[in-house]
Parts: structure tokens; C-alpha cells; sequence
């Protein structure tokens, strides 16, 4: 059996093809015909995902003014408590580790986490980073993966995840091995 041919580079998507993706979909199109009617040089997979990133940024920016005012409300009521959680980690005040947190961002966080984690595997945990052993006690479950990283097709991770199990007593972060 031969390899199959590479296929050719497909164009960027532009704000008509975004606009004609959303209409066809609106319209109940599933992804195999709206993309051989619509998007001849792309995949129906290729179709798929770039609704699914236009779905989220859309929904990402569609908050009213008092949706953004409930959740600052809430924000303030719980922020002590949820900034004390990694202050508490990090042996740092909580109010400098939301006012960093703020500051870097999450990509930035998650990037200087990894890379923090791929270091301690390498090296062992010579970095000065706390290790995650403490007596911290809280009940529910959190996961702090950033939902944009890849998962191969059989569904397995590509890279190893810092997730925050909050649902026992000791050790409440957790690395998965890179598989």
C-alpha cells in the first residue's frame, strides 16, 4: 500500500467564510456536506473545529454588563479565600499572589507551571518550588487544565496536567505522567 499523497495547504479562514461556516451550521448542516457545498479545500474536521473555536470566542464575549457585575460581586466575596488556597502553597501574601496572578495571565501562568514541572522532572525538586505536601482540608473538585491543550485521538494526553483534586485531605496536586 502506497502512502497517501500530501495534501495541499488549505487557505486561512477569513470573516466570509467564518460568517458562511456559522449560516450553513445554523441551518443544520452537518460537517461532511456543508464543507464539500461550502469549503471544498478543507476537511470537514478543519470545519468542525474552526466552529467550535468561533462558538467559543463568541460566547467568551457575549457578557452583559450584569453578568460581568455578578461575577465581580462574587469575586469579591470569595476572593480571600480562594487567593489563600495558593498563597498558602507559595508561602507568598494572598494578595500578591492575586495581584501577580492578575498580572501574568493564564497562558503565562501555565507556561512558567510546565515548565516548572518538566524542570522537577528532570532535575528532581532542587527549584525551590513547593512540592505540594501540606494539611490543607477542602471538600469539591477542581481542575485547572487549560482546556485548549491537545488530546490525541485514542484520548490520551500529549503532555503531562497539573490538575488541583480538592475532594481529600494532603497531597491536593496531582501530575499525570506524559504518556
Amino acid at each position: 500500500m502506497q502512502p497517501a499523497a500530501p495534501r495541499a495547504a488549505s487557505e486561512k479562514w477569513n470573516a466570509q467564510d467564518d460568517a458562511q461556516l456559522m449560516q450553513a451550521r445554523a441551518q443544520g448542516l452537518n460537517w461532511a456536506p456543508l464543507q464539500s457545498r461550502y469549503f471544498p479545500t478543507k476537511t470537514p474536521n478543519a470545519c468542525r473545529k474552526r466552529h467550535e473555536r468561533l462558538m467559543e470566542k463568541r460566547n467568551s464575549e457575549d457578557w452583559s454588563p450584569e453578568r460581568v457585575e455578578n461575577l465581580g460581586k462574587e469575586y469579591l466575596n470569595v476572593r480571600k479565600e480562594m487567593w489563600s488556597i495558593l498563597a498558602s502553597r507559595t508561602g507568598e501574601r494572598w494578595q500578591d499572589v492575586e495581584k501577580k496572578c492578575l498580572e501574568k495571565g493564564l497562558k503565562n501562568l501555565q507556561a512558567a507551571g510546565r515548565a516548572a514541572s518538566k524542570r522537577e522532572r528532570t532535575f528532581g525538586n532542587n527549584s525551590g518550588f513547593a512540592t505540594g505536601d501540606n494539611d490543607f482540608d477542602a471538600e469539591g473538585e477542581d481542575d485547572i487544565r487549560d482546556p485548549h491543550d491537545e488530546v490525541r485521538e485514542d484520548g490520551r494526553q500529549k503532555r503531562a496536567r497539573t490538575t488541583l483534586d480538592l475532594s481529600s485531605t494532603g497531597d491536593i496536586l496531582h501530575t499525570t505522567p506524559q504518556p
